[in-house]
């Protein structure tokens, strides 16, 4: 895992830090508070997305989003299992991920997204309803082997909002939510992003940045240092059209700023702030989705481009290093097939690391009649990707239909991508409920 740890690089990327980063009122500041400190900050590799993906030196922790059990890979002995060391445990009944055991150790309830290792403790966001916090979910730490549960404080809903999208980053918990108004017959929606510290045994919120529009609007965050990222998209009404703000928010000063808030971006999953605090972001101009820009004074300039003579990538996530291209060759109905993925990895210099199909052995490692459904999870760094995957057992009518999901790492080589199953999970629902 790639991770920028010392100024030097950040001298020679960007010479003029070493004069210092110019804040928003002027002054020097100091460029060693952009370093990635793992004891402290969240890994950007795994923020927003739906399930849960945790990373060390020797282990990758997964709990998938419509599970409840929390699974680690050993990168060394290449096991696969849930995160419980009690011999006599039986994780879940009948490999059915719908059917836990709730005094197991892996057992654990954390939201779409909500769980990161930070120092050598887990911390997540787990669903439950406290009236008298006026809360539906709250903070709990552990340790790395699932032990020792602790609720550190209810998660309360601020007034007419509900709560989304969990981050934790340098002792601060944030999240943002929607308020729909009424106002002279027509509705509103208002998008908020709220903070709060976890030392205090309950929730002190600020409010760090509210935006109205007539659509509903959406919000990816990214975090370097003090600082909070926060991909807006919204609906502007005069242009009519799907624009995005870019702001930056200091949690040691309150101050925010916005470093570009108009038109031509694409989806905030393809965002992305490296150490130097440098903006990336997919851009969108006329339906193309295949440039990749960088965000300078206000402005969002083109770095890169995924356009190609045998049809065009769509920019659709950024890494630690490495740009994520991906298109499905054919226009085949929904789901696609699997066989037709083709990825192009690209480091922020622009050189190719891999252009080709997007292997998928894993499917072999499925229980039978498991049918590709899509992909859930694209993210990695110059090392290797991490992708998951969604499956169904389809019936008749698709009604209430198996479903599960597969962990996957690639490891860029020379000779190409080599696929390394992390783990696979399975889920059906039954009348019966949790032991």
């Amino acid at each position: 895992m790639k991770r920028v740890f010392v100024l030097l690089l950040a001298l020679l990327l960007l010479p003029c830090l070493s004069c210092g980063r110019k804040t928003e009122e002027g002054a020097a500041e100091d460029p060693d508070i952009y370093a990635y400190d793992p004891e402290t900050d969240m890994d950007n590799r795994f923020a927003s997305l739906r399930s849960c993906i945790a990373e060390t030196e020797d282990v990758i922790y997964w709990k998938p989003n419509d599970g409840s059990t929390l699974m680690y890979y050993d990168k060394v002995s290449g096991e696969c299992a849930p995160l419980c060391g009690k011999p006599e445990c039986e994780h879940f009944l009948h490999g059915n991920m719908f059917e836990p055991v709730t005094s197991c150790n892996a057992y654990c309830l954390a939201e779409n997204g909500a769980l990161w290792l930070i120092g050598d403790k887990f911390y997540y966001a787990a669903y439950e309803n406290i009236p008298e916090y006026n809360a539906f979910s709250a903070l709990y730490r552990m340790d790395a082997d699932g032990t020792n549960k602790e609720k550190l404080m209810p998660i309360s809903v601020p007034e007419n909002c509900a709560l989304q999208n969990y981050q934790l980053h340098r002792g601060r918990l944030y999240s943002y939510c929607y308020v729909n108004t009424v106002t002279d017959a027509e509705i509103s929606c208002t998008l908020r992003i709220y903070s709060t510290p976890i030392d205090k045994g309950e929730c002190d919120y600020t409010l760090i940045y509210e935006r109205t529009t007539y659509n509903l609007s959406w919000c990816r965050m990214r975090f370097v240092g003090p600082y909070m990222y926060a991909f807006i998209c919204y609906h502007d009404d005069e242009l009519n059209e799907n624009c995005g703000d870019i702001f930056r928010w200091n949690a040691d000063t309150g101050e925010g700023i916005s470093l570009y808030d108009g038109p031509g971006l694409g989806g905030g999953d393809a965002f992305w702030v490296d150490q130097n605090g440098v903006v990336y972001t997919q851009m969108y101009i006329d339906g193309d989705p295949s440039k990749l820009g960088r965000i300078v004074n206000g402005e969002c300039e083109v770095v890169m481009d995924f356009s190609d003579p045998t049809g065009d990538y769509y920019v659709c996530r950024i890494g630690d290093g490495i740009v994520i291209g991906l298109r499905n060759d054919t226009e085949t109905s929904w789901p696609a097939d699997p066989e037709h993925y083709d990825i192009w990895l690209r480091n922020m210099e622009g050189e190719t690391l891999y252009k080709g199909k997007l292997p998928m052995a894993w499917l072999e490692q499925m229980q039978a009649g498991a049918t590709f459904y899509r992909i859930d999870t694209l993210t990695g760094d110059t090392d290797a990707i991490i992708a998951e995957y969604s499956v169904r057992w389809r019936n008749a009518t698709h009604q209430n239909e198996p479903k599960g999901g597969c962990l996957v790492r690639y490891e860029i080589t020379e000779n190409g991508l080599v696929e390394t199953v992390l783990g696979t999970y399975y889920e059906k629902i039954v009348n019966y409920g949790s032991l």
